[in-house]
C-alpha cells in the first residue's frame, strides 16, 4: 500500500497485506485502527470510498505495463510505484504494436501519439492514453488534455485530470476549475487535486457532500481565479521557499515547476545553491525536476555539479541512508538536463554515465535483496539512459560498452518475449552513436565460438554480470540478449537463424537441482530463448519451419519430469530448465504472422505437457495470426481449458479474429 502525490511519485510504503475473497467487500478505519472496527454508515459519516460509484482505473485500452516483481525485502527505502513503474517499465518508451522495430520513439512523438489516441473512438483507449501522459509528465499534453475534461466518459473526464496534476500549465487552471462542477464527485475531485498541485494554493472541497453547482469549494476557486495575478502568484510561491513548514516548500516548488518563470528559475537555483539542499531530499529533487520542466538552461553548470557530487562513487565512511538520498537527486538531475537537452546538458550526462559503477550496486542502496538485486535496472543508469534518450544524442560511441553491461541480466528477472523500456533506449543509442553494426557482429562471433575477435571493450560488456544465487550468465547468453536488443536489421537474419539452430541442436541439459538456470549445461535454453526472441522481432519468414520444429520435436517441459510435492522445488511446475525457449519459439511465430503455423499452434495449446509459458504463448500468437480458419477449434479449446489466463488468450483470440 502506497501513499503517491498528484504525480503518481511514492511518498511512503506501508507493507500491508489484505486478503479478499470473491464476492467479499472490505473496507477499513485507518492503517492503525483496531481489526475489529468498521466505517460508519451514512451519506454525511461514510468514507468517500464508498460515496461514489467505483471507477475503471486498470487493464483498459492499451495499459501501462511493468515489471511488478519487488525485488526489495522492506519497502522503506525502495519507493516502488516509482521505481517499479518507471525504472522495470516494459512499454513506456516504445513497444507499442507500430514500434514492432523495438525502436524507442522520440519522447516529442509519444505525446503526439498519445495526445492523437485521447481523440479516438475508443473510450478505453482514451483511459489508457491519459495515464500513459501522466507517467510522461510533459508540459506538451496540457492543451489537448484540457480538452479531454469534457470527455463524455467519467472515467476519462477523471483521468485527464490526474494527468494534468502532472503534466499541467498556466492553461490548464481554467479548464480544471470549470471541472470542480463535474456531475461526477470523482472527477471534480481529481480536478482538485490538479489545481492545488499546479498553483500551490488551497481549498476546502467536498465534492461527495455539496451537488455540483452548490459546490462551496468550487465558487472558492473562481474567485481565486478571478483576482489572480501570475506575477504575484509566482512571488507568493517563492517567499514559501524559506518556509519552515516541509510541506508548504514542497508544494510551492511543484507549483513552480508547473506555473514560473523567469523569476522562479532564479530562485530555485539559489534554492539549490543553499544549504536546504541536504536538509530535505523531497524538496531537493522536485527542485532540480522544476529547473528542468522550466527549461532553464542557464541552470546546467549547476545541475552538472550537484550530479558531480552526488554520484555514490566513494562510499567509504557514508551511511546507506546517504548513499541513498544522494543517488536519488543524482536521479533527479539527469531527468531535468534531459529536458533541458542543450549540448552541455547532453556532455554531461555522457561524462556522468562513464563514471558510473556496475549496476546491481546501486540496487543495493534501495533495499534490493542480494539475489535479486540485478533483476532490474538501476535507476540512475536508467534514468541517464532516458535523458539521452530525450535529447536524441548521437554522442554516447564511448559509452555503449558500459550502456550494455548494464543492461540486466539476472537469472531472475522476468523475461519477456519483446524489448522493454531500458532495453529499446539503449539500443537506440546504440544505433545514433553509429555503434550497431560494430556490436551486432561481435555478439554474431560470439555466438560462433570466436571470442578473440572481440575487441576487448565488447567483449567485457558481454562477459561482465553479476552472480546472483541462481548463477552467473555465461557470454553466449548474453551476446544472443544483447543481439535481440540492439539488432533490428533483416539482414542478419540468416545468421540468426543458423546459430539458434545450432544451439538447438545442443543435447538438452540434464539438471538434477531445476534452480541451476545460468549453469554452463543450460547455455542452449537461454541462448535459444533470446535468438528465437530475435527471430520474431525480424518477423523472418524463413524461420517459420525450424520455429515450428522447435514446438513439434524438441522435448516438451513436463518430459524433464515433475518436482515431488514434498520438496522445496514444487514452487517449479516442471522440472526443464528455464527458459522455455519453446514459449519464445511460440511467440515469435505470431509476430512472423504466417498462417501455416496454425495447426502446430493450435496443438502446442492444448498439449498440457508444454508448460504453461509455451501454452500461453502458442494461444497469444493465434490472436496475432488471426486465421479465420482457426475460430472454431479456438472455441472448442477455450470452452472447458481449466487455466484462466490461457482460456483468456483463447477468447481473446476469437475476439480479434471476428473483429477483422
Amino acid at each position: 500500500m502506497q501513499a503517491v502525490d498528484a504525480e503518481g511519485r511514492a511518498i511512503v510504503d506501508e507493507m500491508s497485506w489484505i486478503y479478499v475473497r470473491p464476492g467479499e467487500v472490505r473496507s477499513c478505519v485507518g492503517c492503525h485502527a483496531r481489526k475489529g472496527d468498521t466505517p460508519k454508515q451514512g451519506f454525511r459519516g461514510s468514507p468517500q470510498a464508498i460515496r461514489s460509484e467505483p471507477a475503471k482505473l486498470l487493464g483498459l485500452g492499451r495499459p501501462h505495463r511493468w515489471r511488478a516483481n519487488l525485488a526489495a525485502q522492506t519497502g522503506i527505502l525502495d519507493l516502488s510505484s516509482e521505481r517499479m513503474r518507471e525504472i522495470a517499465s516494459v512499454d513506456i518508451h516504445g513497444n507499442r504494436a507500430e514500434d514492432a522495430e523495438g525502436i524507442a520513439p522520440e519522447l516529442a512523438d509519444q505525446v503526439q501519439a498519445l495526445t492523437k489516441s485521447l481523440r479516438d473512438s475508443d473510450a478505453a483507449l482514451r483511459i489508457s492514453s491519459a495515464q500513459r501522459l501522466a507517467i510522461l509528465r510533459d508540459r506538451a499534453a496540457a492543451p489537448e488534455l484540457a480538452g479531454t475534461l469534457r470527455d463524455p466518459v467519467r472515467e476519462v473526464r477523471m483521468h485527464a485530470a490526474f494527468a494534468l496534476a502532472a503534466c499541467g500549465d498556466r492553461q490548464s487552471i481554467g479548464p480544471l476549475a470549470e471541472t470542480l462542477d463535474d456531475p461526477d464527485a470523482l472527477v471534480a475531485q481529481a480536478a482538485h487535486v490538479a489545481l492545488e498541485n499546479l498553483t500551490g494554493h488551497t481549498e476546502a472541497f467536498d465534492p461527495f457532500r455539496d451537488p455540483p453547482g452548490k459546490r462551496k469549494g468550487a465558487e472558492a476557486w473562481r474567485k481565486w481565479m478571478r483576482t489572480c495575478d501570475w506575477s504575484r502568484v509566482e512571488q507568493e510561491l517563492i517567499v514559501r521557499l524559506d518556509s519552515a513548514d516541509p510541506l508548504a516548500r514542497h508544494r510551492a516548488i511543484v507549483a513552480l515547476g508547473h506555473t514560473g518563470d523567469t523569476a522562479a528559475r532564479n530562485a530555485l537555483r539559489e534554492f539549490l545553491s543553499s544549504k536546504k539542499v541536504n536538509a530535505d531530499l523531497r524538496a531537493t529533487r522536485e527542485a532540480i525536476r522544476a529547473l528542468g520542466h522550466l527549461k532553464a538552461t542557464e541552470a546546467v553548470g549547476l545541475l552538472g555539479d550537484l550530479l558531480i557530487r552526488d554520484l555514490p562513487t566513494n562510499r567509504k565512511g557514508r551511511s546507506r541512508r546517504s548513499l541513498h538520498d544522494s543517488t536519488r537527486r543524482a536521479e533527479a538531475v539527469a531527468e531535468a538536463l534531459g529536458h533541458i537537452g542543450t549540448e552541455e546538458a547532453e556532455d554531461i550526462l555522457i561524462d556522468t554515465y562513464g563514471r558510473l559503477g556496475a549496476y546491481w550496486t546501486y540496487n543495493s542502496l534501495y533495499g534490493d535483496h542480494v539475489a535479486l538485486i540485478a533483476c532490474h535496472a538501476s535507476p540512475i543508469h536508467y534514468r541517464i539512459t532516458e535523458a539521452l534518450n530525450s535529447i536524441g544524442s548521437t554522442k554516447a560511441a564511448a559509452i555503449v560498452p558500459k550502456l550494455l553491461a548494464s543492461i540486466p541480466t539476472d537469472p531472475d528477472r522476468a523475461l519477456l518475449f519483446e524489448n522493454d523500456a531500458c532495453e529499446v533506449m539503449t539500443a537506440r543509442l546504440v544505433r545514433l552513436s553509429g555503434m550497431s553494426e560494430r556490436v551486432i557482429t561481435s555478439c554474431l562471433l560470439v555466438l560462433q565460438g570466436k571470442q578473440n575477435a572481440v575487441s576487448q571493450d565488447l567483449m567485457s560488456a558481454l562477459t561482465i554480470a553479476h552472480k546472483a544465487w541462481a548463477g552467473r550468465p555465461l557470454s553466449e547468453a548474453r551476446a544472443a540478449q544483447i543481439l535481440s536488443i540492439v539488432c533490428n536489421d533483416a539482414k542478419y537474419a540468416p545468421e540468426v537463424r543458423s546459430a539458434f539452430d545450432r544451439y538447438r541442436a545442443l543435447p538438452a541439459p540434464k539438471l538434477k537441482d531445476p534452480t541451476l538456470k545460468w549453469a554452463p549445461c543450460n547455455v542452449k535454453h537461454w541462448t535459444c530463448f533470446y535468438l528465437a526472441r530475435l527471430l520474431g522481432k525480424l518477423r523472418d519468414r524463413a524461420a517459420v519451419e525450424t520455429l515450428t520444429a522447435a514446438l513439434t520435436e524438441d522435448p516438451t517441459e513436463a518430459s524433464f519430469g515433475r518436482p515431488n510435492p514434498p520438496e522445496w522445488q514444487v514452487l517449479f511446475l516442471h522440472n526443464a530448465p528455464n527458459p522455455c525457449y519453446r514459449a519464445a519459439a511460440a511467440d515469435a511465430l505470431g509476430r512472423i504472422g504466417d498462417r501455416s503455423a496454425v495447426p502446430t499452434l493450435l496443438k502446442a495449446a492444448a498439449n498440457f505437457d508444454n508448460a504453461l509459458d509455451v501454452r500461453h504463448a502458442a494461444a497469444m500468437a493465434l490472436g496475432r495470426i488471426a486465421d479465420p480458419s482457426s475460430v472454431q477449434q479456438l472455441r472448442e479449446l477455450a470452452k472447458d481449458y481449466p487455466e484462466v489466463s490461457t482460456r483468456r488468450a483463447l477468447l481473446t483470440a476469437c475476439e480479434t479474429i471476428s473483429a477483422e
